[in-house]
């Protein structure tokens, strides 16, 4: 795989730069123009793959280059998704949907390339891979514990409860600092 030197040189961000223009002019026109939610989470969608590559790849670190490749591939399912909604509530034709799949699918697949690459080119991205793979582990083997000890009579506690938090006076702050924020429920041991 080439050097870049600048992120206009890689081609996953030439092909979202692409799609963005095809974005843009896919509810120009039509029923789809005045849904502006639609609209605009589309075009934001579109958008935030060619900011992402950019922002991953300027941060000159190959974890935060990898990281934001991760999102700009996500952005990517996020723009397939919407133009999939426009179709089926016939905001957009058939023929549409059709011109810009292939390229929502050559970016994504273009972005997966450049992650692979970087997985088995750069330890500090395969590290980063294997500690997420070790700590995903971790937790699916402490929420099993949970579950037997929930379920194990021999392994419950009879004097853990839950209490009410107190009262606070109405528009007083939670206890992170924002109204209506903040734990319900306190857990105490009696004794």
């Amino acid at each position: 795989m080439a050097t870049f030197t600048r992120f206009e040189e890689i081609e996953a961000w030439k092909t979202a730069e692409f799609m963005v223009v095809k974005v843009y002019a896919l509810l120009a026109d039509g029923p789809g123009a005045r849904d502006w939610a639609l609209k605009d989470q589309l075009q934001r969608a579109s958008v935030s793959i060619m900011c992402n590559i950019a922002e991953g790849f300027e941060s000159r670190s190959d974890r935060t280059f990898y990281d934001m490749l991760r999102r700009a591939k996500g952005s990517c399912g996020e723009v397939r998704t919407l133009v999939h909604i426009a179709e089926k509530i016939r905001y957009i034709s058939e023929e549409k949907v059709t011109a810009m799949m292939p390229i929502c699918l050559k970016c994504s697949g273009q972005l997966q390339a450049l992650m692979s690459h970087l997985e088995t080119t750069r330890p500090e991205v395969r590290s980063r891979k294997l500690w997420c793979a070790h700590l995903s582990s971790l937790f699916h083997f402490c929420t099993s514990l949970r579950r037997v000890a929930l379920l194990h009579p021999l392994t419950s506690t009879p004097d853990l409860k839950i209490l009410p938090a107190p009262a606070r006076p109405a528009g007083t702050l939670g206890s992170w600092g924002r109204r209506g924020f903040g734990p319900r429920e306190d857990w105490r041991r009696d004794g």
